[in-house]
């Protein structure tokens, strides 16, 4: 299960960041030509499902939302909300670790085989 999920977790990241960045730039697009808007709240929650990187970037990129304080200021919650998740998460997914290595084996000694010993002359 904790496999699957290790394996699902970096296609689930780089889909959220794409669909937050690329609703960041179509929300500029329709309000340069104003039209209706992709509502704040969308935009904050994609943040917060883990888009935030890419969120952060596509703001930065098509320069939008970067003067509205109130929107930033949630925007910084929502993806310290995110990053701490994340966190949380990749911390549970660690393999625990037991202490130190065991010590290898150590081969066996001539007195201890089952061999026969060899004998000179043979």
């Amino acid at each position: 299960m904790a496999q699957a999920i290790r394996r699902f977790i970096p296609w689930y990241l780089l889909g959220v960041n794409g669909i937050s960045a690329g609703c960041i730039i179509e929300d500029k697009r329709r309000a340069l030509q104003h039209q209706w808007r992709i509502p704040e709240r969308d935009l904050i929650a994609l943040g917060a499902a883990g888009g935030f990187p890419a969120g952060y970037l596509a703001m930065r990129y098509a320069h939008h939302k970067t003067q509205k304080k109130s929107f930033r200021e949630k925007y910084d919650k929502a993806a310290l909300f995110s990053a701490t998740g994340w966190s949380l998460i990749f911390l549970g997914l660690r393999r625990p670790r037991l202490g130190l290595k065991q010590a290898p084996k150590a081969s066996s000694s001539p007195l201890t085989s089952s061999r026969r010993p060899m004998t000179p002359g043979r």
